[in-house]
């Protein structure tokens, strides 16, 4: 039986929507104590060119450990797809010179 187009019922939502789960920024362990928080720079367009990537302003915002772009990441292997459809499909980390759909990652 193939799940695709199964309608798959998710059990963990009435947790989520009702404040009763724990994220992981609720998480006290003392392991995790000077963990660093990640924010990402998304695209607003849904497809275009990356001209520049103006890191300075970030970088010198207070609290602020590194800003990686595309740039910095090329000696790491693609993304590649989890699922047997999706083996052969590898994207960036980070889109460099081309974004391809609102939301995508840049920096």
């Amino acid at each position: 039986m193939s799940i695709l187009g199964t309608r798959v019922v998710r059990t963990e939502d009435p947790l989520f929507l009702t404040q009763g789960a724990t994220y992981t920024d609720d998480l006290t362990d003392e392991r995790l104590s000077g963990a660093l928080h990640a924010t990402f720079v998304r695209s607003q367009v849904a497809h275009g060119r990356v001209l520049t990537v103006d890191t300075a302003e970030a970088a010198r915002a207070s609290g602020v450990v590194a800003v990686i772009t595309a740039a910095d990441l090329v000696d790491l292997e693609p993304l590649r797809g989890y699922s047997f459809v999706a083996k052969t499909m590898v994207r960036p980390w980070l889109a460099g010179e081309t974004v391809r759909f609102v939301g995508d990652p840049v920096a």
